[in-house]
């Protein structure tokens, strides 16, 4: 029996065929790491990546047009997620707006200290990155305590939670991009350099 084309693969995993889109992620799953692993430099992170490309493309298997390149389109997505996780490793993340013993401060102290204008500021800052944090969802919410709050770096995140080193860069990747929405809600949009960590 002739191997069925891309294109065919990806009309029958439209219709519903799970193991079609499982015969596309086989055979393009290790070219796809490793081109990603080239922008990202691990290759657990390259693998995470492309894995969320995959859940990506999956989910938006309806907008793909007929005549574009399954593995290509793949690629681009893999890409802007790749490219994304580096350009937040280089610039500050937002929780790093209120120093950890300010945040920590802020889940039990309901009004910060009379002090000049700009520690009052920061400190109404910090209570709002802090309440947003607190409205994350659970999982997501202790990787960001753990790397802001506690200071653990990401292997040790990796280590204590029974994760990959890519898996964890990915999850705070998601959280800080969470996390900038969310404390624009709770009333002040941060501050234009974390912004751009979204």
């Amino acid at each position: 029996m002739a191997e069925r084309s891309d294109a065919e693969l990806v009309l029958e995993a439209r219709l519903g065929d799970a193991e079609a889109f499982g015969q596309l992620v086989a055979r393009h799953w290790r070219a796809l790491v490793r081109r990603t692993e080239r922008v990202v430099g691990d290759h657990h992170l390259a693998q995470d990546v492309v894995q969320e490309a995959f859940v990506r493309a999956h989910r938006n298997l309806r907008t793909l047009e007929h005549n574009t390149h399954f593995f290509l389109w793949v690629m681009r997505i893999a890409r802007n997620i790749a490219v994304d996780c580096v350009r937040a490793e280089r610039q500050h993340p937002l929780l790093e707006l209120a120093e950890p013993d300010q945040i920590v401060a802020c889940d039990v102290v309901s009004e910060p200290a009379p002090a000049d204008s700009g520690a009052r500021e920061r400190a109404q800052e910090a209570a709002r990155v802090w309440s947003a944090v607190k409205s994350m969802p659970e999982r997501e919410r202790r990787l960001m305590v753990l790397r802001y709050a506690r200071g653990l770096s990401q292997r040790q995140i990796a280590e204590e939670c029974g994760l990959s080193l890519g898996h964890v860069k990915v999850a705070l990747h998601r959280g800080r991009t969470r996390l900038a929405g969310l404390v624009a809600t709770f009333g002040g949009a941060p501050r234009q350099s974390a912004a751009r960590t979204a």
